[in-house]
């Protein structure tokens, strides 16, 4: 028996380990599946990974030909780009995948309960599914043509339907304008604070605060939502990087 704890504990520490993950996974399911965060953090990933992504190719197309020798936009960098990036979708369906999925469940598991579910009513609402909708095509606009995704469609069209989504934000019935501008301005959940520290300020965890401040007027709200999307999309999920990254790191 005294043998066999060598390689029985490995194996606890697995068993235990998948277990947390599962646990992870099944409390933050509904927020993660109403607010669609991880294909928002794979969005925000392409974007903050936008300035290396250039030099790599500056790089590669270096190594097959001297400066002086390729023009800044020759079709080889564009062929070089899409077949890296469709190397890439590859590997976020495996393992940046799996990667992914554990920061954000991770992130949204800390939620309280009765935090998470007001966020998930508020995702399946009618204006919290316009919202929704522009928060993902600014972000898709904003990181077209990088890794992890191969788009179909030309940029102008990406461009157009996010005008569309934002036309549709800003005309709202009132009542759904009014619930997408408290979620933004003072109803954002946050999560759980760490044993022994307090929770931090509520009007500190939307990350959506309006170029207006609490302060603005009524009439003003659509406009002041639908300009601060883009911002806040990328505060939502800030978190999700580094955290990423710092995993990647201690796998490798």
């Amino acid at each position: 028996m005294r043998c066999a704890l060598p390689s029985i504990l490995p194996l606890g520490a697995g068993m235990a380990t998948a277990a947390r993950g599962d646990y992870l996974a099944d409390r933050a399911r509904p927020v993660v599946e109403a607010s669609h965060a991880e294909i928002r953090a794979v969005h925000l990933g392409r974007h903050m990974a936008q300035a290396r992504w250039n030099e790599l190719l500056d790089e590669a197309l270096w190594m097959m030909a001297p400066k002086g020798r390729w023009s800044p936009d020759p079709p080889a960098r564009e062929a070089l780009a899409r077949m890296l990036r469709e190397a890439s979708v590859a590997r976020l369906a495996g393992e940046t995948g799996r990667m992914v999925r554990e920061v954000v469940n991770e992130h949204y598991s800390s939620l309280e309960p009765d935090d998470a579910a007001k966020a998930v009513a508020f995702y399946e609402s009618p204006g919290g599914k316009v919202f929704r909708d522009f928060r993902e095509k600014v972000l898709a606009e904003t990181s077209y043509g990088l890794p992890y995704v191969v788009e179909t469609a030309p940029r102008e069209t990406i461009r157009r339907e996010m005008e569309a989504a934002k036309d549709r934000l800003l005309n709202l019935p009132d009542e759904q304008t009014q619930a997408v501008y408290d979620f933004n301005h003072s109803s954002r959940p946050c999560p759980r604070p760490p044993h022994g520290k307090t929770r931090r300020d509520r009007s500190t965890c939307h990350g959506w605060e309006a170029a207006s401040g609490r302060g603005s007027s009524r009439s003003s709200r659509p406009a002041s939502c639908a300009a601060t999307t883009a911002a806040g999309a990328r505060a939502d999920v800030r978190v999700a990087i580094p955290t990423t990254t710092s995993a990647r790191r201690s796998s490798s």
